[in-house]
Parts: C-alpha cells; structure tokens; sequence
C-alpha cells in the first residue's frame, strides 16, 4: 500500500472519529485554551487520547500509522506546540 493511500485511510478514520461527541468535546475544550499553557496541554493529551482510542475502534488495521501519529501529537504537545487539526 502506498503512502497516498494510508494517508487517505487515516483521513477518513479521523474524519468519523471527529464526529463522536466526547472526541468533540475535548476538541472543543482543548481549543478555548490559550495554547501552551499547562491546560492546554493536560487538555490537548485528553483529547489526543480519545481520538486515538476512537481511530483504533473504528480501523484495528491501522494501529501501527495510528501508534506513529499519536506519537506525534505527543512531541508536539509536551513541546509546547499546538495540534495541527
């Protein structure tokens, strides 16, 4: 499989999992929070938390792109930079 093509499923994953509420919520919290700050980051692990969990009930196939990408988000949140949404 191509990267073209795991990206795209990635997409369309995160895409359905964007429209569970409590992923929503978070999402919601996550961004009326000044970036950088402690809340916004204890908010943007809980929310990055629960869209993984959703992403990987949604497509199991994908858990190693889904383990790589949470990672990601990871660095990029205790680094003190925001989620790129």
């Amino acid at each position: 499989m191509g990267a073209a093509t795991g990206d795209s499923r990635y997409l369309k994953v995160k895409e359905q999992a964007l429209k569970d509420p409590k992923v929503t919520a978070l999402l919601q919290k996550m961004n009326s929070l000044p970036e950088g700050g402690e809340a916004y980051k204890a908010a943007a692990h809980e929310y990055s938390a629960a869209l993984f969990e959703k992403m990987r009930k949604l497509d199991p196939s994908q858990e190693e792109a889904f383990s790589r990408k949470e990672g990601a988000y990871k660095r990029r949140i205790d680094a003190g930079k925001a989620i790129l949404e």
